[in-house]
């Protein structure tokens, strides 16, 4: 998979290249265009019923996500995401995940999975909600923010840091 972030950092737009048969896995209204040699297929977002109304309900995304999936040859496909801002990359390894805000998801592989995770009473009151989006497995995240991520890489052996300015 190939991607490129355009018009940073704001009104940021996601283009995923997708050789034959690769799938990206994208929340529900995120697609801008696609070409004719990608496949759409809509699906409940968990592995059942109960995993699908946890996310949705309590991670604040929708109940649905769509599988894009190149057939007869490679294909593009352009992504956006509701709050209009940056729009950056995680790669998560298998061994540790991210949580992040509720509106941040954009797209994943398909190996990526979503979970909440629960930030407690005052986080929760005086913060960005009740539940966050816990993210686990491997392969890439694509998270956007209202405003600009800004991105600083810490000592060897420290994790990222990521900054989010708004205006």
């Amino acid at each position: 998979m190939r991607y490129e972030v355009k018009y940073k950092p704001s009104y940021s737009l996601l283009v995923v290249n997708l050789d034959q048969d690769e799938t990206i896995v994208a929340e529900a209204g995120a697609m801008s265009y696609m070409s004719p040699t990608i496949q759409m297929k809509t699906r409940g977002r968990g592995k059942g019923i109960w995993e699908t109304l946890k996310v949705g309900i309590l991670g604040g995304q929708s109940l649905f996500v769509n599988d894009y999936t190149a057939v007869g040859g490679s294909g593009e496909i352009g992504l956006v995401a509701a709050p209009v801002g940056d729009i950056d990359k995680l790669v998560l390894d298998g061994q540790k995940g991210y949580i992040v805000q509720r509106s941040a998801y954009i797209a994943s592989s398909p190996t990526v999975d979503l979970d909440v995770q629960w930030q407690g009473f005052t986080k929760g009151i005086f913060g960005q909600g009740l539940f966050m989006v816990k993210t686990t497995g491997t392969g890439d995240l694509f998270i956007n923010t209202f405003g600009a991520i800004d991105r600083h890489d810490l000592l060897p052996g420290g994790d990222s840091l990521w900054t989010i300015s708004t205006w």
